[in-house]
């Protein structure tokens, strides 16, 4: 029925209204050749070029026939979730550029179907019940409440039960796409505008509507001609000159250094740079390359957490392209919604609980190193500390949030280009210093920048956080054992009461509907981003890192009997964590607030104990196969480009599925396929974007920064811990053999590295 009066209505463009043939069979021809209809159109150009077409289709013209074929003629598989039928956008698109007399346009519109007041089959129609229910369902003033029951689906399946019921079920159930809105592509004359197109559409629906007992509402969604594209902007020019710029000193200053550090084949000792030599080299490819594929020596045992970061950030990358495949036009939305209803998919529909790992080795870290510092009797100022951390992670930062609100939109195209990444470049260009400032997730959140920064406000404010609780816990250890036994408690019943009283969702439920767009969803905006509600795993990972302080200087031990426990019991939480989501996705489940609220409160305090402890054994004398896993000299240098691959894959993915010509088919494998991909180009554009902008504002900053330092800590022996990309910690001061401090800016000689997890 649907499937049907899609094939009359698209194939009639441009078209007569006619009367419906009878019986409801296709004519020996196109609608599109038959009559003159243009008359309700408004513009004249555009009724001068519609009559132009139909008279050279009449005579198969090539132009003609290719704007035509370039029609979705009716979509295939809509029962099944398939509701998207694009047509060919780049045939549409080449007329312009064909020398075609009629240049086209490719137009999206959104037709929404539902049984008419009067159905034509007579009697036996008029007592069809479901008609009638979905027609009154459809007409209600309210819409679908966001906790629905989801419906059992064994009545779904049932092949004599009316198409009514299951177009009413896929709009009550937040599992299942919509079947009664389908989108529909055209290649129209480009003189034709939106109303245009809606007009002649509905002038085409409503007859035949009327003979299938069927009637819609249509919106053209959007329209693309292909000699309309918007010229870059002031800040799009500068921002490539800033590209170029920055492209010329890394190429000068890695000359500069092979042709002065390398003679005769061999490495150039005698060879000691000057201070704006130093400058130079800060620029260098050939040095900041060296510095981030090493693997020297760590005495403080933390070499575990370069695998948690880099298996994490893989795991970070296959949630992420669930969410923006599954929130994209996709060729089998039934096979996909059985998943939902199944345990083992916990893995991935659950598998964003994974960036808690990053939370809790950043408290850990945090904690533990800033600690090891006060006990070297460093001065630690906090200030500094601050400071090196906005501008450590800032300057990379900024250039990503520029590619995505001044390039981005000039770097592909596609049917569905410009509803997606025009929504992002719409939303950074009017919010990206929210993001420079760490508050867009607090501020204009249902027009956020880059879906995922809100990670790295969340870790700006909770690092912020974090500083003077250590202090406390160095200076008077009680009430700073105090301050953070509280602050992991507050951190549990904050996202309880968030939940419970704003009857929230207990987790993010990635349903499809939801991933169009997840930052409209509530339970992102209210539980998933907000900094006080992501608190608990970052203070856990604190408190984990003060036992392994005390560990490590004898204070704090843990038998052998008792680690065995706890290897089977914390180390099982994760999975469990991960897995008890499932309770939530299950069909016909009542919502009960407090049992949301009870496991939003706990299932992050569960992986976070989990992870934590894994990295308190391993840290404390671990040698197993774990330890090895997470330490390899690969997994180190892959590991010292987590943050930047972090901020570029997004882009990636969101290019990919902005670009589609067809709804792609989803399955596991092809998931997985994907991710593969994802992951190699995400660490390949953030080696690209460490060695252009990271790595030399890091060398720049040590030696602007160097003297002032120096003043500050003094005459102490000792390290200085900082944090850089993803709270990960770098070691600024060493010390020499004479025992003054020592700056290692990564230009000249390199001594001995206590500990340096990416720099």
């Amino acid at each position: 029925m649907l499937v049907t009066v899609l094939a009359l209505a698209v194939a009639s463009w441009p078209s007569a209204a006619v009367a419906a043939p009878p019986q409801l069979q296709m004519p020996p021809m196109p609608l599109a050749m038959a009559t003159p209809w243009w008359a309700h159109l408004h513009g004249d150009k555009c009724k001068n070029e519609s009559a132009m077409f139909v008279e050279e289709l009449h005579k198969l013209t090539l132009w003609a026939v290719q704007m035509f074929d370039s029609s979705a003629k009716f979509p295939s598989g809509v029962m099944y979730g398939q509701t998207y039928a694009f047509g060919n956008y780049d045939e549409c698109m080449s007329l312009s550029k064909s020398g075609s007399p009629v240049p086209g346009q490719y137009c999206l519109a959104r037709v929404q179907l539902r049984p008419s007041d009067h159905l034509p089959w007579g009697s036996a129609a008029e007592d069809d019940s479901a008609a009638r229910t979905f027609r009154e369902f459809i007409s209600a003033p309210m819409p679908p409440k966001e906790h629905e029951p989801r419906i059992p689906k064994h009545d779904d399946d049932d092949p004599n039960a009316s198409v009514w019921l299951k177009v009413q079920r896929t709009i009550t159930d937040p599992s299942k796409k919509r079947r009664d809105v389908l989108h529909w592509g055209l290649c129209v004359p480009s003189s034709c505008d939106k109303l245009d197109v809606e007009a002649h559409l509905r002038a085409m629906i409503s007859p035949l509507g009327a003979s299938l007992g069927l009637e819609g509402s249509i919106r053209v969604q959007t329209c693309e001609k292909a000699d309309t594209e918007e010229p870059l902007s002031v800040a799009a020019i500068i921002l490539i000159i800033i590209i170029c710029v920055s492209v010329a000193f890394v190429a000068f200053g890695t000359t500069y250094d092979l042709t002065h550090s390398i003679k005769d084949g061999r490495k150039n000792t005698k060879w000691k740079p000057s201070r704006g030599e130093q400058v130079v080299l800060c620029f260098s490819v050939y040095r900041n390359l060296k510095r981030l594929v090493s693997t020297e020596a760590d005495e403080h045992h933390l070499k575990c957490m370069h695998g948690i970061k880099l298996y994490s950030m893989a795991c970070v990358m296959l949630g992420h392209r669930l969410m923006f495949s599954l929130g994209s036009p996709i060729h089998n939305p039934e096979f996909i919604e059985g998943y939902y209803e199944r345990l083992d998919t916990m893995i991935l529909l659950n598998g964003f609980i994974i960036v808690d790992t990053f939370f809790t080795i950043s408290g850990f870290l945090v904690c533990f190193l800033l600690l090891t510092a006060y006990s070297k009797n460093v001065k630690v100022p906090i200030p500094v500390l601050y400071i090196h951390r906005y501008i450590r992670l800032t300057p990379v930062y900024a250039v990503v949030v520029c590619v995505y609100a001044c390039l981005l939109q000039h770097l592909g195209s596609g049917p569905i280009w410009s509803a997606k990444v025009g929504r992002e470049v719409t939303r950074c260009a009017d919010n990206w210093w929210a993001n420079l400032l760490y508050i867009n997730n607090y501020v204009n959140t249902d027009a956020m920048c880059m879906f995922q920064s809100w990670y790295l406000s969340c870790d700006m404010h909770l690092f912020v956080i974090s500083v003077p609780i250590v202090a406390l816990l160095w200076k008077r250890p009680t009430l700073g054992k105090a301050v953070l036994t509280m602050a992991i408690v507050t951190s549990i019943l904050v996202p309880f009461a968030v939940t419970l009283l704003q009857e929230l969702d207990a987790l993010l439920l990635l349903y499809m509907n939801t991933l169009e767009d997840p930052i409209s969803n509530q339970t992102f905006r209210m539980m998933y981003a907000p900094t006080h509600t992501r608190g608990s795993p970052y203070f856990i990972g604190m408190a984990f890192g003060y036992l392994t302080f005390l560990a490590k200087h004898q204070k704090f031990k843990v038998s052998q009997r008792t680690r065995r426990i706890c290897w089977w019991s914390l180390s099982a939480l994760p999975a469990a964590s991960m897995l008890s989501a499932w309770i939530f996705y299950l069909p016909g489940r009542e919502y009960i607030a407090l049992e949301a609220a009870v496991y939003g409160a706990l299932h992050r305090v569960g992986w976070s104990l989990g992870i934590s402890w894994i990295v308190f054994a391993v840290c404390t004398g671990g040698k197993g196969v774990v330890n090895l896993m997470l330490s390899m000299k690969p997994v180190i240098a892959l590991s010292r480009l987590t943050y930047c691959a972090f901020l570029c894959h997004g882009a990636l993915q969101l290019y990919s599925v902005a670009t589609i010509r067809v709804p792609v088919y989803m399955s596991i494998f092809s998931l997985l396929w994907m991710t593969m991909g994802d992951i190699l180009m995400a660490f390949f554009g953030g080696a690209l974007l460490s060695l252009l902008f990271e790595s030399p504002f890091l060398a720049l900053e040590k030696i602007l920064l160097r003297k002032k330092i120096k003043e500050t800590i003094g005459k102490a022996s000792a390290e200085l811990p900082e944090c850089d990309s993803l709270n990960q910690p770098i070691t600024v001061l060493h010390q020499d053999e004479t025992h003054q401090a020592k700056i290692n800016h990564g230009l000249q000689e390199e001594p001995i590295e206590i500990y340096r997890k990416t720099e």
